[in-house]
């Protein structure tokens, strides 16, 4: 398909926000506020509605529909000047509705593909179809993968009451929050019309799998494989999270300051709003759990703490006029969005079933069905029974959460020294770090692990109960930890220049989250990561070494007060004194990446393979030094064979970045008899990458590929130089 054109693509949006405060007294006050946000998005598709093919833009040819409403209204009581209560109460709305930019027709049945349109949008327009083969491959309507149709509707509705009473030495703090979480969630990535594949093995010679035609295949109607998405229940997921506080700010004498804090939360196990809306696969039964049916609970065996207490304590200490210490330590606990918490146990078999047929022999090919007389045949939604537990099938993707549910949290802690440079500039030197403990982790746990024997013979599930398929875990059980040095300069404006530097040299340890439990070291003590498979506990691909960020705003020194131009007037000083000129720079060091080897045959499992290094090797060490053709030694690194390769993630480091921003504005008054009110006009002229830098990506993982030495692309988020003018109007 060759094909290639433009098409308009629709963003209407209409929202407004009100509110009203009234003041019922010295001591009452209120305040109502309202919210409402829609808007309507066609990406339509470049053959048209009928036909098809590529969406317009980026995503699936779709039209959608967005309506958001937040509602709040707030009470302040004043009972006596040191003891005053706040109580709010919001409600929060959010639904979305997209379907496929054909759902209003019936293409299946208008070109003689029967049984799959049915009457109703989710099921309209053209299935998806894919013809592979020899040379690339070409699409028509809109195919697996996509997450169309897609549907959310999602109520929060929140109660937070906090009081503050001020006794003496001490500023005391309390206070409760609930939130009740309603999220409604459907999305698959199977198509809802079908979807057929036509790849070229089916007319091609055992003797040659190149020699057919995926043309050939669809011309003579045998697909290679059909698969559609069957919905069983639309899910409803259900929590609530309370909290609840009391702190302490302590001013202990003249020089030292306390701030005491203990906070408990409890995020409760999602439950499901209908019977059966819940799945949870149980490795140790092979059953796969559904909610609220015979003895399976709302919440699929799943708890939560009740235990989550969070301490705090911070202090300030002035040791001299002119240098303060201070230190803090908090605990937070908060739960990780999308899979993490909902949509994993409402995604899965049988909430979300798929039918898909496929050739029983490629070269030896028959129809799967009667493609123009008959079509695919019905699929039928999966009964679920009353026992709640429903042994799980072979072939499809299972979704686990454990029983014994933890809660993330974060602790972070800082220890800073402060010291006053000038009356307009101050230093700040501070360690800052943070560990995080039970954090959102999702691997395979019916992964086959490197060794001798078939996969299916190192597969778990496999000798227990004759499971292929994944089994994908989600599990609060990850680490994290980072450690910085962190040195601030901070010049309050004086002599018309403000500006703030900021240098942080940092480590930021986790887990690689493509790990599976065979090789990851449950700790990051003495012997992590020196297991088989080494080099899991990293620093990853997120991490920047040392990062330099400075912004400055500098005033002109022409106009009234300044050293020039300090008696102009007229147009003198309307047209030259007040301009600013204001920037932002940064650099940064390399992202690591891993060194990857791409044929992993050997290693015999589940996942892909890392490359060996070769001792003594220094990686950096190329004919001219490091540059775009040639960014690392490839002679340093080796097949790893039928063991895991030790080479660490992130262990690797791409290119640096530098970029400035530079600005140069004014702002000019104006007032004229037809307009009593003040309005302000302000001219800009912007310079982004103003040097013209070239920041280059990271070069390819996989080392033992030609050419991945190369560097072929710009770092993404980072453009070559590029100039704006504008003009803003304030009235």
């Amino acid at each position: 398909n060759n094909w290639a054109g433009t098409v308009p693509t629709t963003f209407n949006t209409y929202q407004f926000d009100s509110r009203v405060d009234y003041n019922i007294s010295d001591k009452n006050k209120i305040f109502v506020r309202y919210s409402f946000f829609q808007d309507l998005f066609i990406n339509g598709s470049i053959l048209g509605t009928v036909a098809g093919g590529a969406a317009a833009s980026a995503g699936a040819a779709e039209t959608g529909r967005t309506r958001e409403q937040h509602n709040a209204i707030n009470w302040t009581h004043t009972f006596s000047p040191s003891l005053l209560t706040e109580a709010r109460l919001g409600f929060n709305r959010f639904r979305l509705d997209a379907y496929q930019a054909d759902s209003g027709l019936e293409t299946d049945n208008t070109v003689g593909i029967p049984n799959i349109n049915t009457g109703v949008p989710t099921t309209g327009g053209l299935a998806g179809i894919t013809v592979a083969g020899p040379v690339g491959s070409f699409v028509m309507g809109t195919v697996s993968g996509t997450g169309i149709p897609r549907f959310e509707g999602t109520t929060n509705l929140e109660g937070v009451n906090n009081w503050t009473w001020m006794h003496g030495a001490h500023e005391l703090r309390f206070g409760v929050d609930i939130l009740r979480q309603e999220f409604n969630f459907l999305s698959v990535n199977a198509s809802t019309r079908g979807n057929f594949n036509f790849s070229q093995d089916i007319t091609a010679s055992a003797d040659d799998p190149t020699s057919g035609l995926g043309m050939a295949t669809f011309l003579l109607g045998i697909p290679t494989e059909f698969d559609r998405a069957v919905f069983t229940i639309f899910p409803g997921e259900r929590q609530t999270r309370a909290g609840s506080f009391v702190s302490d700010v302590w001013r202990v004498n003249r020089k030292l300051t306390m701030t005491l804090g203990l906070r408990w939360d409890k995020f409760t196990a999602i439950t499901a709003h209908f019977p059966g809306g819940l799945a949870n696969f149980n490795p140790d039964t092979g059953d796969i759990m559904l909610s609220n049916l015979g003895s399976v609970n709302k919440s699929v065996g799943v708890y939560s703490p009740n235990d989550d207490f969070s301490p705090r304590i911070g202090l300030a200490y002035r040791l001299t006029s002119k240098n303060v210490i201070r230190a803090g330590y908090g605990r937070s606990f908060f739960e990780s969005g999308y899979d993490a918490t909902f949509y994993h146990l409402t995604s899965f078999y049988p909430i979300v079933a798929q039918q898909n047929i496929v050739q029983p022999s490629t070269y030896q090919p028959s129809p799967l069905f009667p493609l123009i007389d008959d079509g695919p045949p019905s699929s039928t939604p999966p009964a679920l029974p009353s026992n709640g537990l429903l042994p799980a099938p072979n072939g499809t993707t299972l979704k686990t959460r454990p029983f014994d549910w933890k809660t993330e949290h974060m602790d972070s802690y800082n220890l800073t020294v402060e010291r006053q440079l000038t009356p307009s500039t101050i230093l700040d030197v501070a360690y800052v770090g943070a560990k995080g403990t039970h954090l959102a982790w999702q691997y395979n746990y019916n992964s086959a692990g490197p060794g001798p024997g078939s996969l299916d013979s190192k597969r778990p599930l496999y000798a227990k109960y004759g499971i292929e398929s994944a089994d994908n875990l989600m599990c609060n059980c990850s680490d994290s930890n980072f450690n910085s040095l962190q040195i601030q300069i901070r010049k309050a404006y004086s002599k018309d220049l403000t500006f703030t530097s900021n240098l942080v040299w940092e480590k930021n340890m986790s887990y690689d989250g493509s790990t599976t439990p065979q090789f990851r070291a449950d700790d990051y003590g003495p012997g992590a990561g020196s297991n088989a498979y080494s080099g899991s506990w990293s620093i990853g691909t997120m991490d920047r070494a040392l990062t330099w960020n400075f912004t400055h705003t500098y005033v002109l020194p022409y106009g009234p007060g300044q050293h020039w131009g300090s008696d102009a007037h007229g147009i003198a000083k309307a047209t030259l004194a007040g301009w600013q000129f204001s920037g932002v720079t940064s650099l940064a060091s390399g992202l690591g990446f891993t060194p990857q080897w791409s044929n992993g045959s050997e290693l015999n499992a589940d996942f892909g393979q890392r490359a060996n290094t070769v001792p003594g090797c220094n990686w950096r060490s190329v004919p001219g030094g490091q540059n775009r053709n040639q960014w690392y030694n490839e002679s340093c690194f080796s097949d790893p064979g039928t063991v895991f390769g030790d080479a660490g993630v992130g262990s690797l480091r791409g290119p640096g970045a530098v970029n400035s921003d530079l600005s140069i504005w004014k702002v000019f008054d104006l007032s004229t008899p037809l307009n009593h009110e003040k309005t302000e006009i302000q001219i800009r002229a912007s310079a982004y990458n103003a040097f013209n830098l070239t920041n280059l990506s990271n070069p390819g993982w996989n080392v033992d590929q030609p050419g991945n030495v190369q560097i072929t692309q710009l770092m993404p988020s980072y453009t070559m130089r590029r100039f704006e003018f504008g003009v803003h109007v304030a009235w």
